[in-house]
């Protein structure tokens, strides 16, 4: 089985910050070890044209493994500014980056 989700991040104008910006190399390496210990992968992003949103995907061999990891994420991306705490919801809703802007995430595989 394979789990492979769609993360969209969409941002109102080019002058406000992704939420990553100043997101830490010591909480981007917790991030890397949590990938690599639930064995989730992630594409590089895509910037779209007119600069306001950025997509990636992530996979994994299940959804039980991408529910561990997203569990232990969060943690890490609310922390780090990512996500807001009120907003870390479950691995397939749509939620608010800390700066406002949003996030819409889709299941692209689930089999």
């Amino acid at each position: 089985m394979a789990y492979t989700i769609e993360r969209t991040f969409v941002r109102p104008d080019t002058s406000t910050a992704w939420p990553w910006d100043n997101f830490g190399v010591d909480k981007e390496a917790e991030i890397s070890a949590l990938r690599s210990t639930h064995s989730v992968t992630r594409s590089e992003g895509t910037l779209s044209s007119d600069g306001l949103s950025m997509t990636y995907t992530e996979s994994c061999p299940s959804f039980d493994a991408y529910r561990s990891y997203h569990t232990e994420a969060k943690l890490v991306w609310v922390s780090g500014g990512i996500i807001t705490e009120e907003n870390a919801t479950g691995v397939t809703n749509s939620t608010s980056a800390s700066n406002g802007v949003t996030v819409n995430i889709s299941v692209l595989e689930n089999t």
